[in-house]
């Protein structure tokens, strides 16, 4: 069974003729029934159904345990620069061979651009001197067959 008054349950049919309530009146039944319940008293508990205004309660206070905990020797004061300090890589032999590595690493590449700026340079200066050559060639053919010619035309003249 419930634990709201039968005249106040809305699935039970009221007579007509009866005074109906006033809701001041629910307000203060419906208070009292809920400050009964949660006092633990009142409340038809003989069904085995919960109370519907029944609010589980939390204790006022938690469980203390009395559990000995070893006390710990730790200092935590920690200052920021100690932090830094490890994450930091530690100077050591290894990081000395990285570094003369990228040095040497980084002196021959400049070597490497100055050689080729020197190839490009030469090569540009060997090609003109192709071309000079060949316009060279080209003029004393033309001139050699400009001579043949003079020649062949004044051995007929006579």
């Amino acid at each position: 069974m419930s634990s709201i008054p039968r005249h106040l349950d809305p699935r039970n049919p009221q007579p007509q003729n009866l005074k109906q309530p006033s809701r001041d009146s629910l307000r203060s039944l419906a208070h009292s029934h809920m400050s009964q319940a949660s006092s633990g008293g009142g409340g038809d508990e003989s069904d085995g159904a919960p109370d519907a205004f029944q609010i589980p309660r939390l204790p006022a206070e938690p469980v203390r345990l009395d559990v000995e905990l070893p006390e710990a020797d730790l200092d935590l004061t920690i200052d920021f620069n100690s932090i830094l300090a490890e994450a930091a890589p530690e100077a050591g032999p290894e990081l000395d061979k990285v570094q003369k590595r990228a040095s040497n690493v980084m002196k021959l590449t400049e070597q490497n651009e100055k050689l080729k700026a020197e190839l490009r340079a030469m090569t540009e200066r060997l090609e003109a001197a192709e071309r000079r050559q060949q316009e060279l060639a080209r003029a004393q053919a033309q001139r050699g067959q400009g001579a043949g010619q003079r020649e062949a035309g004044a051995g007929s003249a006579h």
